[in-house]
């Protein structure tokens, strides 16, 4: 088989790009399962107080009734009217979340990002050292190497400062074209300056160390048409929808249309307003009318800053591909 540079590095970029695709196609079949459901609850009452016969009391089925003050006739009682509720749309998740699983993902696919770029320099390194006529270290003659090979020293450097550069410079690219050392340079996150945190070089590395050590921590978010919130009569109900209409008026108080998928978490407050108010409680089961989206997001926290998984693992993956197509020209 001819020899291919960079054939193996390519492929872990392929490889990357097919957990994340795979990473978004568990996200959708989440999406698809709906683990969660939205429970309206009704959060505070607006109640007034009116004069009604007892008869009639006695046919909308009022049993609480107030002694204070006397009516004005000794046949009427004064009661308790729900003039309007304030809902909360909590909610409530039904299963638990596969975040380990998704971590895991996560961890196969920054692990071959940053290996395609070690293997990068080596493959350079070996390039480099056939073209000498004596090469600086011997090539290896094994796929293990000797415990103290020069060669163990031999991967892709990332300096988050210039002396951190000169050190890494001297011990990870001493076997390269030296003509070549501008092009790995000009990827380091200290040309940032202050902001070499978000570097994508950076983040790269950080969360392939954090992967072989810990979990990587992330989150998983809601997202979606919440601004449409509605509620309707549930399933099982006599009243209709159209018939619900009829008797009350609808308004969204209150809604948080992003935020994290925990369980119990306050979605929207939804005011429910009776447009004549005949009965003394709702006395009706209601069903929350919106959609949710669900995606997963890197914790609030360097290097990540709370950054979309699926975006930033995108945008890994194109700049480790651009940078391995930049050093392509140089094995010819």
């Amino acid at each position: 088989m001819p020899y291919r540079p960079l054939a193996g590095a390519f492929e872990k970029v392929r490889r990357a790009n097919e957990c994340i695709k795979a990473l978004d196609d568990e996200i959708g079949r989440l999406q698809d399962l709906k683990p969660y459901d939205l429970v309206p609850k009704t959060d505070m009452t607006c109640v007034e107080g009116i004069e009604i016969p007892r008869t009639q009391a006695q046919s909308l089925g009022v049993t609480a009734y107030w002694p204070d003050p006397p009516p004005s006739n000794p046949n009427n009682i004064f009661t308790p009217l729900i003039h309007a509720e304030v809902m909360g749309i909590y909610l409530v998740v039904k299963r638990p979340l596969p975040l380990l699983a998704y971590g895991s993902l996560i961890g196969d696919i920054v692990n071959n990002l940053r290996s395609a770029l070690d293997q990068l320099t080596w493959e350079l390194s070996i390039h480099y050292q056939r073209s000498l006529p004596t090469p600086l270290a011997p090539l290896p003659s094994s796929e293990t190497l000797p415990r103290k090979s020069k060669w163990r020293s031999v991967q892709f450097p990332v300096a988050e400062i210039p002396s951190v550069w000169t050190g890494q410079q001297n011990s990870c690219l001493w076997l390269i074209d030296q003509n070549l050392i501008s092009k790995i340079q000009d990827e380091q996150p200290y040309k940032c300056g202050k902001r070499y945190q978000r570097h994508w070089l950076w983040l790269l590395n950080e969360l392939w160390n954090r992967d072989k050590h810990r979990s990587v921590a992330i989150t998983v978010m809601y997202g979606g048409t919440t601004s449409e919130i509605g509620l309707r009569p549930a399933q099982g109900e006599t009243m209709s929808l159209a018939q619900f209409g009829q008797e009350f008026d609808m308004k969204l108080r209150r809604v948080k249309s992003v935020g994290r998928f925990v369980n119990g978490v306050k979605l929207a407050e939804v005011i429910i307003a009776r447009k004549s108010p005949r009965l003394p409680e709702l006395h009706l089961n209601l069903d929350v009318n919106t959609t949710l989206r669900m995606g997963i997001q890197f914790k609030q926290a360097a290097p990540t800053y709370g950054a979309g998984v699926l975006n930033t693992l995108e945008s890994l993956s194109a700049n480790v591909e651009r940078v391995l197509n930049g050093f392509v020209e140089d094995f010819k």
